[in-house]
């Protein structure tokens, strides 16, 4: 029946099959495009994690870097406050200890022309709680250059408490004891007294 139809032209169409680099082409094409049911490669995800820590270290540097900068800027603070307190100190204990000829010698020479030894120790016999000082706490510190303004609460027995204030000059690498003030002794305890 071919030869006869081939006898007339009319050869039936055979299906051209498809060059197998076209084939190729389409596999590769499939195998490239995403497919959202199979998740990445396992580089792509440690690769991920990688830039997730890396963006997170800079941040823990920085804050960490932040603390210890606020560490040593309190430090340094601190420190620049500490010879003027314990200069405050010294001169308590020194009353403490009745040594009051050793306490007024911490006056600057300016203080000492202003307040006599015997005005100084009438001070300290006027102030139960700065002649028997219990413990002390001086919160607010100040250094300017060769000035520092200490002021805090002294405790004494007896649950009694002054406010004190201190300014001292720094003289040849030394602080002394410029001017002082002791407030009245008061009360710790609450008066649970009420009027009728």
């Amino acid at each position: 029946m071919l030869e006869k139809l081939q006898s007339f032209g009319q050869v039936p169409k055979r299906e051209v099959a498809m060059p197998t680099t076209m084939l190729g082409e389409c596999k590769q094409a499939m195998a490239q495009a995403p497919n959202p049911t199979v998740p990445p490669p396992v580089d792509v995800l440690v690769g991920r994690w990688h830039i997730a820590q890396t963006t997170q270290i800079p941040l823990r540097r920085i804050v960490a870097f932040l603390c210890l900068a606020g560490i040593m800027a309190l430090g340094y603070w601190w420190g620049e406050t500490l010879q003027p307190v314990d200069m405050v100190r010294a001169q308590l204990r020194s009353i403490e200890d009745g040594e009051y000829g050793q306490a007024y010698g911490y006056l600057s020479a300016r203080a000492k022309e202003q307040v006599s030894y015997d005005e100084f120790v009438a001070l300290i016999q006027g102030n139960t709680v700065v002649m028997e000082p219990r413990d002390s706490t001086f919160q607010s510190r100040h250094v300017n250059g060769s000035t520092a303004t200490i002021r805090g609460v002294l405790e004494g027995y007896g649950g009694y408490v002054s406010d004190v204030g201190y300014v001292l000059v720094k003289d040849v690498n030394q602080w002394r004891i410029a001017s002082f003030e002791w407030s009245a002794p008061r009360s710790l305890k609450e008066d649970t007294s009420h009027p009728e």
